[in-house]
């Protein structure tokens, strides 16, 4: 007896066409594929070769979404799950989970089989969110060098049209005193057009300084910080010595990883600034004070005239001195936040007037750093 299998050897073969197609169509989309019912219990799962859940499909099929996700992911899923079987329209949202070291975020995209189950379609979204993150992170980068450069514009024009003004007036005087032969006037007027040009040429000369600090001078290293401490004492040694200021160094300071020469100019200016605003029995302290994410937090102490706290933030910007009448640029501790900035550490002040002032900054440290003991004078 002969049977006539022509039409179910058909239906096999248009049965493993349709499926070749739809894992053909699965292998192309970049999605986990869950079935769940109305309760939220996973019924099915489907993926391409390439994707694979967190855990294994055996370890979930049957289980709840509140079994197995924390609740702000669960109920956010449970709400979305209702409104699209109550709505038979598609609701997506995000979210993050933390499987190892770094967070995995992803995109949930539901939709309505039957008003008993529903087809949630998963993808990682992680590297999108980097880029945003990052693209974001340049954005706020950008606005704050352009602020920078709209303060630093104005107080340049500012701060260079001052001795520009007075070269140009003792011009003037210059002229009328040799006319008269004033021989003694003559040479007061060009002192004071020199000294003009010379505070111009400071100026330039620390603004130069200044737009250079956005890049290392040398390749980052890990240097003993007690050795930038003492190569920045040896260059400000003058200035010390004439105001008798007493130096103390914590011992065993940790060692740090940067642009060598870049911490010495850092520390050269703090401690000047130290130096330069004294008290009675003039004093300045240098050490480290525990730790801020990982990062040494070190400081610079004096016991001199101290700074209002109003002041705490406008001390760190271009030429702002507090005291106009006190010598240099106002540049100094402008260029110590962008060298500290540079290293990946911040800045900051303590400080009320009349008490002295402490700058601490952070610093990133080298490998095997030993914390400090005590004082050595």
């Amino acid at each position: 007896m002969f049977y006539d299998i022509t039409e179910e050897k058909r239906a096999r073969d248009a049965l493993a066409s349709a499926e070749a197609r739809t894992r053909a169509i699965l292998d192309s989309i970049p999605d986990m594929i869950f079935e769940v019912s109305k309760d939220g219990i996973f019924l099915d799962f489907m993926a391409s070769a390439g994707l694979s859940p967190v855990m294994k499909p055996s370890e979930f099929i049957g289980k709840t979404i509140n079994d197995l996700f924390p609740p702000s992911i669960a109920n956010q899923t449970m709400f979305s799950l209702e409104r699209a079987l109550a709505t038979g329209q598609l609701h997506a949202f995000e979210y993050g989970l933390p499987p190892g070291e770094e967070t995995q975020f992803f995109e949930a995209r539901i939709s309505a089989v039957t008003s008993e189950s529903a087809i949630i379609m998963v993808r990682d979204i992680s590297q999108r969110k980097w880029v945003e993150t990052e693209r974001e992170k340049l954005i706020e980068q950008l606005e704050n060098k352009n602020a920078e450069l709209e303060r630093f514009t104005y107080t340049v024009s500012h701060d260079l049209k001052s001795p520009l003004i007075t070269i140009k007036g003792f011009l003037g005087f210059l002229e009328r005193d040799a006319s008269s032969r004033n021989l003694g006037r003559l040479r007061s007027d060009i002192k004071r057009i020199a000294d003009a040009t010379d505070k111009m040429q400071a100026l330039l000369n620390d603004l130069l300084e200044l737009s250079r600090i956005g890049r290392l001078v040398n390749p980052p290293q890990s240097v003993p910080f007690h050795e930038i401490v003492n190569e920045a004492l040896e260059i400000v040694h003058g200035r010390l010595r004439e105001n008798k200021v007493q130096v103390i160094v914590q011992k065993n300071l940790p060692a740090v990883y940067g642009d060598r020469q870049r911490l010495v100019e850092a520390m050269q200016n703090l401690i000047d600034n130290a130096a330069k605003f004294i008290g009675k029995d003039p004093r300045v302290e240098i050490g480290q004070e525990g730790f801020e994410g990982g990062k040494p937090v070190f400081f610079v102490r004096d016991n001199g005239i101290g700074i209002d706290p109003v002041h705490h933030d406008r001390i760190f910007g271009l030429f702002n001195k507090l005291d106009t009448a006190s010598e240099g640029t106002g540049i100094g501790l402008s260029l110590v936040k962008r060298i500290v900035e540079v290293h990946g550490g911040r800045i900051w002040v303590r400080s009320e007037a009349g008490k002295g002032a402490t700058f601490y900054f952070t610093l990133p440290p080298a490998e095997a750093t030993p914390l400090p003991t005590g004082p050595e004078s």
